[in-house]
């Protein structure tokens, strides 16, 4: 049978068909038509420039000069190539793995992957370097409509671009009901953010007059690998044991949104320090103690979800199916339990703009008022600009990873020299997997892995099929945001957000597919 696509005349097969009476030719010809489709799309497949090309290319990112992961290590470009798959690379520098590493295991170096059919990369692609009729694999961080992404969006679909987003590669299925992401870099965020933000609290105590054990350590990116950034966070635990914390900071309590990958991986470092962990719902208990039975030589942490958080406005309950599905009836208490008792935040869990926001600037301001607010500071690693914590004003740098924010009057300041009294630090940085390329590459890799072969092998541009008949593995088939110029069902609600800007994009059918 010819391996290149071939327009099957349905009529002729069809006339076969009437005409095997026996059983035996009736099998043979419907088992020929099904090959056909399988093998060719029948109706699915506008040109015969479909064929399977098997070629993946790398980009070299080109966000910022931290950028410098990969989505594909050299071990399993490796495995891929055994596979009988074309790999070309952009040469660059500035990866975490060397261009010589991946040309020894046959990978093609060239600045030229136009003729790949798949192109992957980490972070955000620059709209000149988005190529027509591809396939992209990237974090696009378009799916809240985030008005500085809108743009790469139109311009994918002008495009004919099938973007696949990393983020939105999910399970198929979970008893839960919500479906963890498959290929991700969350646990490295939250290692990150919380190695960081150890390093700039330290600082940041002692502008307030604190000398502490947090200033002995430095930022992630710092250290060769994860494993001697943990070892310098051991070490401030042990100075914690040694020489002990303020009194007048005690007792030391963290709090850490969620019990996702992100949260855990903040939590393996936290845990690194002597600490006793606090069930969120007593807290406050720790306040009840005489001044003399609060321990100055270890941490406290408290591990606070959805439950903790958010109650019903009539019942004064939470139901965390109930919750997911109608958020407009739950609201925060977050900022009246936690905010008076904390001493710092690790703020982990993923919010959408429909649900509650956990801490406004009216809050924020009301505690500051009446002296209850006790957080010296929080470590976003949410990162969602005004969202669930409004106090979040913009967004942090590698480079400069602090700002000061006043509570009461919720001024900003960029030096710390020049902060109020009142003022705490905040950091909000939001690519901190990059400050630990090597570690993070290396899982991401892993994970993603497992799919390249079934994408690289599959047909675009081609009319869309259903989840069924798609040649892609559902779990991927359902992360592909834009197919021929439209917006896929699952993502058709984008055009509002792109006609607030195009007013050639509005929430009709018309835009999606």
């Amino acid at each position: 049978m010819d391996s290149n696509c071939v327009e099957i005349q349905q009529s002729t097969l069809e006339h076969l068909r009437d005409l095997a009476f026996q059983d035996e030719i009736k099998n043979k010809v419907t088992q020929d038509i099904n090959i056909n489709k399988k093998n060719y799309k029948i109706n699915n497949h506008t040109n015969c420039q479909n064929k399977k090309k098997g070629i993946i290319g790398i980009r070299r990112e080109n966000k910022n000069k931290w950028e410098r992961r990969v989505a594909l290590t050299p071990l399993d470009c490796k495995k891929l190539l055994e596979s009988g798959i074309r790999i070309i690379l952009q040469p660059s520098a500035l990866r975490c793995f060397t261009d010589k590493q991946y040309q020894d295991i046959g990978v093609e170096i060239n600045e030229d992957i136009s003729s790949a059919n798949v192109i992957i990369g980490v972070k955000e692609v620059p709209l000149d370097y988005l190529m027509p009729n591809k396939t992209y694999l990237y974090f696009s961080h378009t799916i809240k409509g985030q008005p500085a992404n809108m743009p790469a969006l139109k311009d994918m679909l002008q495009k004919n671009i099938r973007l696949i987003d990393y983020e939105c590669i999910k399970e198929k299925e979970n008893p839960t009901g919500k479906l963890d992401r498959l290929v991700a870099f969350g646990r490295f965020a939250g290692l990150a953010g919380a190695i960081d933000f150890l390093q700039g609290l330290g600082e940041f105590l002692l502008h307030k007059k604190f000398i502490s054990p947090f200033m002995h350590t430095g930022y992630s990116y710092m250290f060769p690998g994860l494993k001697d950034a943990m070892h310098s966070v051991s070490e401030v635990g042990r100075l914690i044991e040694k020489k002990k914390l303020p009194k007048e900071l005690c007792p030391f309590i963290i709090g850490v949104t969620s019990s996702g990958r992100v949260s855990k991986g903040a939590q393996e470092i936290l845990k690194l320090l002597p600490h006793e962990m606090i069930d969120a719902e007593k807290v406050h208990e720790l306040f009840s103690s005489r001044k003399d039975e609060v321990r100055n030589d270890r941490v406290y942490i408290t591990v606070i979800e959805s439950a903790n958080m958010y109650i019903e406005k009539e019942q004064n309950i939470f139901n965390k199916k109930d919750f997911y599905e109608n958020p407009q009836n739950y609201k925060s208490i977050f900022a009246e339990k936690y905010v008076p008792y904390l001493s710092i935040l690790i703020h982990c869990m993923f919010w959408d703009p429909k649900f509650p926001r956990i801490l406004t600037l009216e809050e924020a301001h009301n505690l500051s008022e009446k002296k209850q607010f006790r957080l010296l500071g929080i470590s976003d690693i949410t990162c969602d600009i005004k969202g669930s914590i409004e106090l979040l004003q913009k967004f942090t740098t590698i480079e400069n990873p602090f700002f000061s924010i006043d509570p009461l009057t919720g001024v900003i300041f960029d030096d710390f020299e020049k902060m109020t009294e009142n003022s705490i630090i905040y950091h909000a940085v939001d690519h901190l997997p990059a400050e630990l390329p090597i570690d993070a590459s290396k899982h991401f890799s892993e994970k993603l892995t497992g799919f390249m072969k079934a994408i690289v092998e599959s047909y675009y541009p081609c009319d869309l099929t259903s989840e069924e008949e798609s040649d892609l593995p559902v779990e991927i088939y359902k992360a592909c945001e834009t197919w021929n110029g439209k917006l896929m069902p699952k993502y058709s609600y984008l055009n509002k957000e792109l006609g607030k800007f195009y007013p050639e994009y509005i929430d009709t059918l018309e835009n999606q597919i």
